[in-house]
């Protein structure tokens, strides 16, 4: 099992996401600034271009609390799992598959300086779990 490999235009490194805790049954955090992404996948001549807006509520990475102590759900995959959260919640009308989103957010962790064996590992786990949150 391995993601495709889109190349990404807009470097995750150089968006800005502001945040504030926001408390609702458990660690939620809500985007107080916009966060635009521009990502392509040229074999395929697709780019899909992304903007979390403001008040946008994640976890960022849906850790269960038991392995929190493995994978925190805030690190450098941050930024990756911000995006990753939001195109799960719109569903992207059919624009985006689950497993492009998936995908995605592997590479935007890889450019975030996520190291590869994290970034596989939580690649995997939205893989195999991911599908009882898309299309609730």
């Amino acid at each position: 099992m391995k993601p495709d490999a889109y190349k990404v235009w807009a470097q995750p490194t150089h968006i800005y996401v502001k945040v504030h805790r926001y408390q609702r049954d458990g660690k939620l955090y809500e985007v107080s600034e916009i966060a635009y992404y521009v990502i392509a996948y040229p074999p395929k001549k697709l780019e899909w271009q992304v903007t979390v807006p403001v008040g946008f509520r994640t976890d960022f990475a849906s850790i269960p609390r038991m392995f929190q102590h493995i994978i925190s759900p805030i690190g450098k995959w941050s930024s990756a799992a911000l995006f990753h959260d939001y195109i799960y919640s719109k569903q992207f009308e059919g624009n985006i598959s689950r497993k492009q989103a998936d995908d995605m957010f592997y590479v935007l962790a890889r450019h975030c300086h996520t190291n590869a064996v994290t970034a596989w590992v939580m690649w995997a786990c939205v893989r195999m779990f991911g599908k009882w949150s898309w299309k609730k």
